[in-house]
């Protein structure tokens, strides 16, 4: 709905490396810097478990540091620690990482939900399978049962006449 598709990314997901992911990370971050674009946002599955994934939407840029609030029941001397380099220089080198990180991150997410999908629907197949072969054998021993009867019947019925 008047969006263009820039580039094609579907081939980090055959074998995701961090490398790659680091690279469109830094194309992101360059194009945001540029003003090309304002706003990425990750949408992807978050591996909970075998049988749980969920769809899970997150900010990719702008990147917002977020500060918790201390714990107020935690009664202690306030840190004051000494950066070295100075904050500005620290966060200009990890937030880059924190994000090429974030990217990769997603992408193993994604690639791990959906083997665990796969794995839940090949294990659903397999069940239904068993169960079909199940009721199949059944009805095939029921309708060979039925026809030794019916020839038995009929020589029994034979050697009386």
């Amino acid at each position: 709905a008047g969006f263009e598709d820039v580039a094609d990314y579907s081939h980090l997901m055959d074998h995701p490396s961090y490398n790659p992911a680091a690279e469109v990370a830094a194309q992101l971050m360059q194009s945001y810097e540029d003003g090309e674009i304002d706003h990425v946002e990750l949408i992807y599955h978050h591996f909970k478990s075998t049988a749980t994934q969920v769809l899970t939407q997150e900010t990719f840029l702008p990147f917002v540091l977020v500060q918790e609030e201390a714990d107020k029941t935690k009664a202690g001397p306030a840190l004051d620690y000494i950066i070295e380099p100075d904050v500005e220089t620290l966060m200009l080198n990890l937030i880059p990482k924190a994000l090429h990180l974030k990217l990769y991150t997603a992408l193993l997410d994604s690639l791990a939900s959906e083997h665990a999908a796969r794995v839940v629907a090949m294990q659903v197949a397999t069940d239904n399978a068993d169960d079909l072969l199940h009721d199949l054998t059944l009805q095939y021993n029921k309708s060979r049962q039925q026809a030794i009867t019916a020839e038995l019947l009929d020589i029994v019925g034979g050697a009386q006449q």
